[in-house]
């Protein structure tokens, strides 16, 4: 049986993230934020053996492509976890992969839900082209309407505020929802507090946009390897019309200056919600990054 560590106890989180940062990957599920922020939620536990490393789901019973490739060692642990192991979110190298080591062993099914759109960073800094008209009109409203706005690096002195924020943007948020969105919400809201809670030591970057002394959005963070960045959460205000568009291009902004090898954006998956959906693709993003559940079947 595999060593079992709980991966964000003190002196395991920085390791963790070493070792996603060694798959080179554009993946959000590689992001070692992301699964901070799920940890309770999804019940994550690292699992080590001697040639690979992989991450368990004890609530949905699914596993993650190990590290640095599937083996025959980490499929036997798996099996010993759990009776006819699933893995979730395998992108389509990872799929050749497997189909190549591991021919008729898997049986794959798209999980279009959790496809990530990548973004080309520098586009998202400049919106340049016709294709992005609407996204210059949406900032320059902005700055027409709100003479007094700036953006602050999150920091101690204004990590009261944007709790402040986010409080009201639930409160908004959750007096809208059905009792199932409302599940989902408060998972997030706990998760997001945690994280702010914790900022010092998770080495996340934020930002959070001022329209005068008030917060009007709040963006947060994290590298999942040299070249790719990740925005995990991204939160402003409906009625400020252009909030979004704004702390959208000014994180870039930030995140090309402090990394200056970082050159794409994931901004996740779209949850299978046409509306995001929508929202994202109107980026215009420079990949979808396909994903896929793969079930052992023997």
């Amino acid at each position: 049986m595999s060593d079992k560590i709980y991966i964000f106890k003190q002196g395991d989180y920085k390791k963790t993230g070493n070792l996603l940062m060694s798959k080179n990957s554009k993946a959000c599920e590689d992001c070692l934020l992301g699964m901070y922020v799920w940890k309770d939620r999804y019940g994550l536990a690292l699992y080590k053996a001697s040639d690979c490393s992989f991450v368990y789901s004890s609530v949905f019973d699914t596993f993650m492509v190990p590290v640095p490739n599937m083996t025959e060692s980490a499929l036997e642990m798996m099996k010993s976890i759990s009776e006819k192991p699933v893995l979730a979110r395998v992108t389509e190298k990872n799929k050749e992969y497997l189909e190549a080591n591991f021919e008729g062993m898997f049986e794959y099914s798209e999980d279009t839900g959790s496809y990530d759109y990548i973004y080309d960073i520098e586009s998202l800094v400049t919106l340049k082209g016709k294709k992005l008209a609407k996204k210059r009109n949406h900032i320059n409203g902005f700055i027409n309407t709100y003479e007094e706005w700036h953006t602050e690096e999150i920091s101690f002195k204004n990590l009261l505020g944007c709790r402040d924020f986010l409080k009201k943007w639930y409160k908004d948020k959750i007096e809208k929802e059905d009792e199932n969105g409302i599940d989902s919400l408060m998972a997030e809201k706990n998760s997001l507090f945690n994280v702010l809670e914790n900022y010092d030591g998770i080495m996340a970057d934020g930002m959070a946009l001022f329209v005068g002394e008030e917060i009007a959005a709040v963006t947060i963070g994290q590298r999942i390897s040299q070249h790719t960045y990740d925005v995990v959460f991204e939160k402003a205000f409906d009625s400020i019309k252009g909030a979004y568009n704004i702390i959208n291009r000014e994180f870039a902004a930030f995140i090309m200056k402090k990394y200056p090898n970082v050159k794409y954006i994931n901004r996740e998956n779209d949850l299978d919600l046409e509306g995001l959906r929508r929202s994202k693709r109107s980026y215009r993003p420079v990949e979808i990054l396909k994903k896929y559940t793969a079930r052992y079947i023997g």
